[in-house]
């Protein structure tokens, strides 16, 4: 694995062997093998059961974890040394408490979670968990680190692109890529447009900045409608109540612009049907919204480097 991920909690151990590889994790020593970056504890220590599935992917990693009843603390001076790296996670069962100063918001099962880098916090579970997560360097994800933090340590927003990242890392679990492959990159890059995808989804709050909220009402408005071949910005400022001129100065110093956008989420949508369907991509197209095949032909090939047909045969798992 290259330098850009750095040890966290239950991070892929795998790391040297660069292949997916599953641990059985008992008692102490199993705990000292998770806590890289903090404290873990258990009621019962000796009792303690877990099974790791680790997957290095280039700069990225996959795990699943299944434990008994943790208590996993990042104290502020681990929290400062580590690598700026975030962590999706996606919780299957068991839900966990996550407590940050003050603060403490319980997980349940069936939610996403964002634990930013460099942030201290407690995680615990009562009981027996699963736990599905994604570790992305941070300026990947190209997201300002406001809004990172903002979504931060918190359920995140049930939306319709959660289910599909749910899907594959299932399938990651039970087999994936040895790393430094064509087949690794693929997978990889598709985690990547899964997690950009499912934070950009999220609904912005309360933004002290009015433009803040304008924006995450555009990127809303995109997931819910990026299939509508008749989608473009003129649509979006009349449906939001503000001017085209606006909508694009907003988006000037944005790392992609409104139509990149959508191109951006039909194109991600598209990817996610070739390796989940055996659809010509020529419907698939279609369906996710491109005017033409061919449309979508050029703008697929413009985003991943490949045919939509390479990326069916590589990308498969």
């Amino acid at each position: 694995m290259t330098s850009g991920v750095m040890p966290s909690f239950g991070i892929t151990l795998a790391a040297a062997r660069g292949s997916r590889t599953v641990y059985t994790l008992t008692g102490r020593r199993g705990m000292d093998s998770l806590a890289a970056d903090g404290d873990l504890t258990s009621a019962d220590h000796d009792g303690f059961r877990g099974r790791l599935v680790s997957v290095p992917l280039g700069e990225s990693a996959f795990e699943d974890l299944r434990c008994s009843a943790f208590r996993f603390e990042r104290p502020v001076g681990a929290a400062a040394a580590m690598a700026d790296v975030a962590r999706l996670m996606f919780v299957v069962h068991g839900g966990v408490t996550v407590q940050e100063g003050a603060d403490e918001v319980a997980v349940p099962a069936g939610h996403w979670l964002l634990a930013p880098a460099r942030r201290s916090f407690v995680m615990s579970s009562d009981g027996s968990s699963r736990l599905l997560s994604v570790l992305i360097p941070t300026r990947k994800l190209r997201m300002p680190r406001e809004r990172l933090d903002a979504l931060g340590l918190r359920p995140l927003a049930d939306v319709a692109v959660g289910s599909a990242f749910e899907s594959l890392l299932r399938s990651l679990s039970q087999s994936a890529p040895d790393d430094n492959t064509v087949e690794a990159d693929l997978t990889a890059h598709a985690l990547l447009d899964l997690s950009r995808a499912l934070l950009a989804a999220q609904p912005a709050g309360e933004p002290a900045d009015p433009d803040d909220a304008v924006r995450a009402r555009v990127h809303d408005f995109i997931e819910h409608n990026y299939a509508d071949p008749n989608l473009h910005v003129s649509v979006i400022a009349a449906a939001l109540g503000v001017s085209v001129r606006r909508l694009h100065r907003l988006f000037e110093s944005e790392p992609l612009s409104i139509s990149q956008c959508i191109r951006r989420w039909r194109v991600t949508a598209a990817g996610r049907e070739l390796l989940l369907t055996q659809e010509p991509f020529e419907s698939i197209a279609r369906r996710v919204g491109f005017g033409s095949s061919d449309t979508g032909y050029r703008s697929f090939r413009d985003e991943y480097g490949m045919t939509p047909a390479e990326y069916r045969r590589r990308g498969r798992v």
